[in-house]
Formats: C-alpha cells, structure tokens, sequence
C-alpha cells in the first residue's frame, strides 16, 4: 500500500519510465482463495467449463457455487 504517492513521467522516443515517490509503503500478501476440488469439479460439471475459469468465476463469487455457475453459463 503506498501512502500519499507521487507519479512522474519521463517519456523518451520510444518509451515511457514512471517513478512513484511515496510518503511512506507497505507490503502485504495478497490472499488467494483456495476452494475446495470438490467445489472446482461441480462448477466445471455444471458450467462445462475448464478449471481456471471455475476458479476465476468461484473467486469473482467469494466462494458462492451457485453465482459461479450462473456467472459461467448466462450470456
């Protein structure tokens, strides 16, 4: 997390380079869901869809099998 930040820009022909100046930062782990397979292969059943794209959409759900599915199989 990076307090009170500051972005400049230095372009160049055929780049940009960004500096961020912060007042202060710190650093956390991100949490990764872990859902059961049981869960993964019911979403993957139901939605016919492979693996990834059941972990994504029971992530987008917060773990709700029921909104992944739907999630996966509506338009």
């Amino acid at each position: 997390i990076i307090s009170k930040p500051s972005v400049t820009e230095m372009k160049s022909k055929e780049n940009s380079i960004f500096q961020v100046i912060a007042e202060s930062f710190e650093e956390k782990e991100l949490e990764v869901p872990i859902f059961s397979e049981d869960d993964i292969m019911l979403v993957c059943q139901q939605a016919n869809c492979d693996e990834e794209k059941a972990k994504d959409a029971l992530a987008e759900t917060k773990g709700d099998i029921a909104q992944a599915i739907l999630r996966l199989t509506s338009g």
